[in-house]
Parts: structure tokens; sequence; C-alpha cells
């Protein structure tokens, strides 16, 4: 496995750990975050523990279910538990907004990659059978890789308004933009 192959994986399940953990701080259990999502509790552990990765149309269910249930679930009276979910949900956001770059930079390499393998027949250097085939089977791979790439960039940008969402949900709380809040014995910088 290469090095961004490896930071995916370690970025999605510490995306799903976190998905899972704020669904729960919210009131919704594995089972039922399995339930609504349409899919067994064990794939959902899976997902969880990198055993299985999730498909774009898992993505954008999960993200989808994500806000419905943040949307639902958001505690409007109780300002405490809001202070100990926004930054969960913030690093949710991030991770998952992270994830979503890096698959769409894998995706480009492996792009690229075929893009490398089918320049022969554009010099007309295909000589063999096998020429033949990795060029045959090239362009199926790069019309799968670009629409890939296309979910991949709205999976981002779905993350991107997750974010944004936060930030204005931190504003509304009374917390400045950007700022971010100071832990115990940390000083101010003025």
């Amino acid at each position: 496995m290469d090095e961004i192959a490896q930071v995916l994986a370690a970025k999605n399940r510490e995306a799903m750990g976190l998905w899972l953990l704020v669904l729960n701080r919210l009131g919704i259990s594995n089972k039922e975050a399995a339930e609504r999502f349409g899919v067994s509790p064990a794939l959902v552990s899976y997902w969880a523990t990198g055993q299985r990765r999730m498909t774009l149309e898992d993505e954008a269910m999960a993200y989808g279910l994500f806000a419905d249930t943040f949307l639902e679930k958001w505690p409007k009276a109780g300002a405490k538990k809001r202070e100990k979910l926004l930054p969960l949900v913030q690093r949710l956001v991030q991770t998952w907004e992270e994830a979503a770059t890096l698959r769409k930079e894998d995706a480009e390499r492996e792009l690229d990659a075929l893009l490398d393998q089918c320049s022969p027949i554009h010099r007309q250097q295909v000589r063999t059978p096998e020429e033949w085939y990795k060029f045959a089977t090239g362009a199926q791979h790069m019309e799968e890789l670009a629409r890939a790439i296309s979910g991949h960039e709205m999976a981002r940008k779905a993350w991107k308004h997750a974010a944004q969402v936060l930030a204005d949900a931190k504003q509304a709380e009374g917390e400045p933009k950007g700022q971010r809040p100071r832990r115990k014995g940390q000083r101010s910088r003025v």
C-alpha cells in the first residue's frame, strides 16, 4: 500500500469513528445509524475499522444522514452540550474534507498513470495484443476514474459546505469565526 493510500485509510477510519461518536452523542446508536443508512451494523463497523471502504454513494448518504441528524437532534437548549459537540463536529468535518481531498489526489494520480500507459497508441507504437488490451481497458478505466474524480470533488465541496455551516453555528454561539477555544491554562495572545 502506498503512502497516500495508508494516510487515506487512516483518515477514513478516523472520520467514521468521529461520525459514529457525533451521532451517538446526538442520541443515535450505531444500530440506528445503520438502519437509517440502510446497511447492516456489521458494515458500519467494517467502515469504522477500515476493513471496508465506502463508495461515493455511501459517502454522499453519510453526509446526508449526518446533516439530517445534525439538524434534527442538535440541542436547542443546553449550551454545555453544544460546547462539547462543536469540537467533535469540527474535527469530523475537517477529517472528512481532508479524506475527500486525498481521494481526489489518489484518483488523479491513477488517471495520470493510465494516461501514461495509453500514450504509446498515440505515437502508434502498439505492436502486440497485450499492448492493445492495455490501451483498450485503459480508456474504460480513465472514464471510471474521471467519474470518481468528479464524485470526490462533489464530496469535498459538501464537506467544505459543512465546515462553513459549522463556522456559522459557532459564530451564532458567540465564538468568533476562526478562533479556537483556549485550553485550561492557555493564555491569550495580545
